[in-house]
């Protein structure tokens, strides 16, 4: 598949089931003695690492001034400094925790705590990437750009696939891509509660530019950018004719599965001639508008949001049975109702099928359930199969199980959420470009259900851990039907002090 111009519907089947139920037949593990490599840390080569424009002090005053789930009062301050409390909101650090093995904590979920995704505001002529350790907006590029910009800026979103470590091979793609669907979420929302209007616009005929003036080198280690405008008529590319990196990074990644994993993701893009403005629609689309019964604010719902504890800095999650009441899930529902930002990705999401097991929820029966979700009518779960046993026998197809040194959690959760898709019917009309929209479609309702279990003091883990050969006879996955993400949520058994960061 490498060097390959284009990829056919085969190569992108051939990856997705390479990192499923195929992985043991098509995805040899590397070769022995290749050594453990990832670019965590960095910010990438073209980032000043002097002076920047420090980012707004506040925004978590702000959000706590904000009831749960409505949206900011900002009368006083300028569309600018609204869109800088935003970013801030949505990718800056939140906490520490002294007993987890892996540190930092940001408003969104992330692998090992390595957040690939960086986060970049750019106008024609400038761009800075968004540095939530120094709380700045550093210049990209060797010229040191001036803040703020000359006419209007735009935020892309961008993730390097070799901040998760080099083990995980082909499944950094789908894991950053993810990611990027979580990060995408976390901005809509936070833009809309500070009174902005995001519009999506998916990789098209100007991406390389765009990766040029983002200094996104070395290529394959970064994903095609998406970009966010506060007007729907803004061009989100950079001219053709704009300046590229300073200098070129060299690629010290080894990884012979990097070259596929960037062909893969680049299928994504709009061709020339094709949808040329797939973009959205306009705001108010991420966050439902009833809250239900919680009365918390905004700055106390993002800080909640985790991916499940454990004691002694130990791997896994633990959790504890415990009825919760049926409020959480109509919320959880509510926010998977909220449709992704543009008309691509909601056909997209239409292949995408969503169930949960339910377990000690007050007033619902324990067992499968599958969403239903309609243009005209609230989304609602539907009971399948009632099964008391059935968080209990999941268990058994998760990646890991309970051991001395590591927690699972997954007998005692209250929901198990999985996102699935028959992958060659989903390729088959959408093409292969299908298979990574789908990626930023399950991040972005993930995100929205780590929202709503935050919001009822549970936590949500999202994975990639459950074999699908091993749930077949549990939920009766079909041929072809890949677990895109799952998203495990209950109540946490550990509490501990944490450090306060938020800003």
């Amino acid at each position: 598949m490498t060097g390959r111009a284009t990829l056919s519907a085969d190569d992108v089947l051939r990856y997705a089931f390479s990192q499923a139920p195929g992985r043991d037949f098509v995805a040899p593990l590397g070769p022995e003695g290749r050594g453990l490599t990832t670019t965590f840390g960095s910010c990438g080569h073209g980032a000043a690492t002097g002076h920047g424009r420090g980012l707004p002090w506040g925004t978590a005053d702000l959000l706590a001034a904000t009831p749960y789930p409505g949206s900011c009062t900002t009368t006083l301050l300028s569309p600018e400094d609204r869109l800088l409390h935003a970013l801030v909101a949505a990718f800056g650090i939140q906490r520490q925790e002294p007993s987890n093995l892996f540190n930092d904590h940001r408003s969104c979920a992330s692998v090992r705590s390595r957040f690939p995704v960086h986060a970049f505001v750019h106008s024609d002529d400038e761009a800075w990437i968004v540095d939530p350790y120094r709380h700045s907006l550093l210049p990209v590029g060797a010229s040191g750009s001036p803040w703020p910009p000359v006419g209007a800026v735009s935020v892309a979103l961008a993730g390097r696939y070799t901040h998760l470590p080099s083990l995980y091979g082909r499944l950094r793609g789908p894991l950053v891509e993810l990611e990027l669907g979580i990060s995408l979420r976390s901005l809509f929302t936070t833009l809309e509660l500070f009174g902005l209007a995001g519009h999506l616009w998916l990789p098209g005929p100007g991406t390389p530019q765009l990766m040029d003036r983002l200094a996104l080198a070395p290529r394959r280690q970064w994903s095609a950018p998406l970009t966010v405008t506060m007007d729907p008529s803004d061009q989100p590319w950079p001219p053709a004719t704009g300046p590229g990196p300073a200098e070129a990074e060299a690629d010290t990644d080894d990884d012979p599965t990097l070259d596929e994993v960037m062909a893969v993701n680049r299928t994504s893009l709009v061709r020339p001639g094709g949808a040329a403005v797939e973009k959205s629609h306009g705001g108010g689309l991420a966050v439902p508008r009833d809250g239900g019964e919680v009365s918390l604010d905004w700055a106390e719902v993002i800080w909640r949001r985790n991916s499940g504890r454990m004691p002694r800095r130990l791997p896994g999650v633990s959790g504890r049975p415990q009825t919760v009441s049926p409020t959480a899930v109509r919320d959880a529902v509510a926010w998977l109702g909220r449709p992704p930002p543009t008309p691509r990705l909601q056909e997209i999401a239409e292949h995408v099928t969503v169930s949960a097991c339910v377990s000690h929820v007050a007033e619902l029966a324990s067992g499968w359930y599958r969403l239903e979700r309609g243009p005209h009518a609230p989304a609602t779960l539907q009971l399948v199969d009632a099964d008391p046993a059935l968080a209990t026998r999941l268990e058994s197809c998760y990646g890991h199980g309970l051991g001395p040194e590591v927690g699972c959690a997954v007998r005692h959760a209250n929901l198990i959420w999985m996102m699935t898709a028959d992958v060659p019917a989903l390729v088959d009309a959408a093409g292969p470009g299908g298979w990574t929209l789908a990626q930023y479609v399950c991040g972005w309702m993930a995100h929205g259900l780590c929202l709503a279990a935050a919001a009822h003091g549970m936590y949500a883990r999202p994975n990639r851990a459950f074999d699908e050969i091993l749930l077949h006879p549990v939920v009766g996955t079909r041929p072809g039907e890949i677990v895109l993400l799952s998203v495990v949520s209950g109540v946490g058994r550990f509490l501990e002090p944490m450090l306060d960061l938020r800003t």
